[in-house]
This record gives C-alpha cells, sequence and structure tokens, in this order.
C-alpha cells in the first residue's frame, strides 16, 4: 500500500497459512487502492489457492461537490468490493481509477455513481469496518437501503466482533437494519 502497509505479513506467508488451515482461497483487500494483485494471483497459483480479488475502498455521498461552497466532503468511509470474476475485477478497477482522477481527496474516493456502476452479477459489496458509516447511523441507513436495492443478494451487513463501544453500538445498529429490512 502506498500509504501505509495494510499487514507485515507476506503473500507468501499467508498462502502458506491458508493450506496449512485447508484453506482454498488467497486474497488481498488493501485500503484505497487493489494492491499488488498480480503478485498475489501469482502467489496463489503457484499454491493451487483461488485468488479472489477484493479491495477496501473509500467512499463519500458525492466526490465531486463541494461543502460550505470551497471545500470537499473529507468524510473517507470505508466499503468493501469483492470481484466474482474477471469482469467484476475489471469493473473494479475502472471505478477506482476514476476515483482516482475525480474523486481523489486524501485518498481516491468512490461515490454512490461509480459504486451503482457496479454489475452486481460480478461484483460483492459489504458495509465493511465502523468506518462504513462515516455520516452516521441513521443518514447512512438510506446509503444502505440504496445500496442493497441495487446489489440484493450480492450486499453484505458487515458485523465485527471487536470489543470497542462504538463496534457494538454499530453492530446492534446492523442487526437492527438486517430485520427490519
Amino acid at each position: 500500500n502506498i500509504f501505509y502497509l495494510d499487514s507485515p505479513v507476506s503473500i507468501e506467508d499467508y498462502a502458506n497459512r491458508a493450506k496449512e488451515l485447508g484453506h482454498q482461497i488467497l486474497s488481498t483487500c488493501n485500503h484505497g487502492f487493489q494492491g499488488n494483485f498480480l503478485n498475489t494471483w501469482l502467489v496463489a497459483q503457484k499454491h493451487n489457492l483461488k485468488f479472489v480479488f477484493a479491495v477496501e475502498a473509500y467512499w463519500v455521498k458525492d466526490r465531486l461537490a463541494l461543502v460550505d461552497g470551497n471545500q470537499r466532503d473529507k468524510t473517507n468511509a470505508h466499503i468493501v468490493l469483492i470481484a466474482k470474476d474477471e469482469i467484476g475485477r475489471r469493473q473494479i478497477t475502472a471505478a477506482l481509477s476514476e476515483a482516482n482522477d475525480t474523486g481523489y481527496y486524501y485518498r481516491p474516493r468512490l461515490d454512490l455513481s461509480l459504486l451503482m456502476s457496479l454489475d452486481p452479477a460480478h461484483v460483492m459489496v459489504t458495509t465493511a469496518c465502523v468506518a462504513f458509516w462515516g455520516y452516521g447511523l441513521r443518514e447512512t441507513e438510506n446509503i444502505v437501503l440504496t445500496l442493497w436495492r441495487k446489489f440484493g443478494d450480492s450486499f453484505y451487513l458487515e458485523v465485527q466482533a471487536h470489543k470497542m463501544e462504538e463496534q457494538k453500538r454499530i453492530n446492534s445498529f446492523i442487526l437492527s437494519l438486517s430485520r427490519k429490512y
């Protein structure tokens, strides 16, 4: 990762551990860009593991809009995009490229229009970590509904087992959304 290292463990070490545990998949999911996915794909091939392309991207409601007339939205919420196939990988790569060209503000940021350009037949979406909820729970609920309506069975609400109070509060909200919709 050109900004910071997501993990100090090498892809080769992950592949060895995956095989040791009987796993059949190797993936990368770096923050903000797709990382060195070709290297990961080559390591997966070497270890006879299926490669899954993913990214934990940054998103805002509108990557082009100015807030208060002179600055951009600094929210940079997180979202995970997972390719189901090569078409999905190419779609995610194209969306991230556009985010770098037109949505870059501290980080390359996707927005709802770029997310809606992805095809649910080829891309899965998850709500990622607590940073997905950067606009607040209630305001983000409408965004969750928009994503769910677009991606259907390819959209996941992600609950994480961190013991911090914010995570517990968000997990409770996520479960309520799941039951409600």
